[in-house]
């Protein structure tokens, strides 16, 4: 962006001489300022890709702190509210408990991680019945992942949680398979972006509309764990063409391309 305002680098695109109180013709300040819009252009090209944007704004949140120093906020108390540490531990009890009746149907959802991506619809028609059993004892996934922020904050990261796939998440997080919570959606948007950028730093881009339907995939992963070729006939594919329209766009690679989504974006 600061080449766009250096003289020396417009000029130098431009192919036009600048000498000390030299006065530009017409025609040399017509070339220097298509050469300025041609570098702010070059400059702002990496924005135009909603993933950068959505990475840069998931940065800026992350690091961004606003400081106060008008309104001095005055300490009334210092400690845990013992209250809300209690209700947190009574219901990450239950839900120890509830792990505890269904193991081996929770140890068979492992497939999720160690199978092929086949299997992974089945899983979600499984979960979907355990987590009635968890709604049964009034617990629901939201309420869930805030216990655990209360009580293990360090290893959790706050964000919107409302998809069945969290449910997996939190399973494996209270079982010992890993050590951090985030959200499963913003995983999936993460390895997404990671993906289509290692995918466009070759020679061969994904176009506007390749990226229009690898976003929608995307989405539906962050649902339902997984996509196959059948999901494409069903909304909102079918709005866009379904399979046979993705099948346009993508050509004879077009499994590929949902293979390497199925395994890159729930890695």
């Amino acid at each position: 962006m600061l080449d766009a305002f250096d003289d020396d680098v417009i000029s130098n695109r431009a192919g036009v001489s600048l000498w000390e109180d030299k006065e530009l013709e017409a025609e040399e300040k017509i070339k220097m300022e298509e050469a300025k819009q041609e570098l702010i252009k070059e400059a702002v090209m990496p924005f135009y890709n909603p993933d950068i944007r959505d990475f840069i704004e998931n940065v800026r949140r992350n690091h961004e702190q606003i400081i106060d120093s008008v309104n001095i906020d005055t300490l009334i108390f210092a400690g845990y509210d013992t209250e809300q540490q209690g209700n947190a531990d009574k219901v990450l009890s239950s839900f120890r408990e509830y792990i505890e009746e269904n193991k081996d149907e929770l140890i068979a959802l492992q497939i999720i991680y160690e199978q092929k991506y086949q299997k992974r619809p089945m899983v979600i028609g499984q979960l979907k019945k355990l987590y009635e059993k968890l709604k049964a004892r009034n617990i629901t996934i939201e309420r869930l992942w805030e216990c655990y922020s209360i009580k293990k904050p360090e290893s959790v990261k706050r964000g919107k949680v409302a998809q069945l796939a969290d449910l997996v998440s939190m399973i494996r997080f209270e079982m010992g398979y890993i050590d951090k919570l985030v959200p499963f959606a913003e995983r999936v948007d993460y390895n997404f972006m990671q993906w289509t950028l290692r995918r466009n730093a070759g020679n061969v881009h994904f176009t506007d509309e390749q990226m229009e339907w690898l976003r929608l995939i995307k989405d539906h992963i962050a649902i339902s764990l997984s996509i196959e070729t059948v999901d494409l006939d069903l909304s909102p594919f079918d709005r866009k063409g379904g399979l046979g329209r993705f099948y346009d766009v993508f050509g004879e690679k077009y499994e590929e391309i949902l293979m390497e989504m199925n395994v890159e974006l729930v890695a």
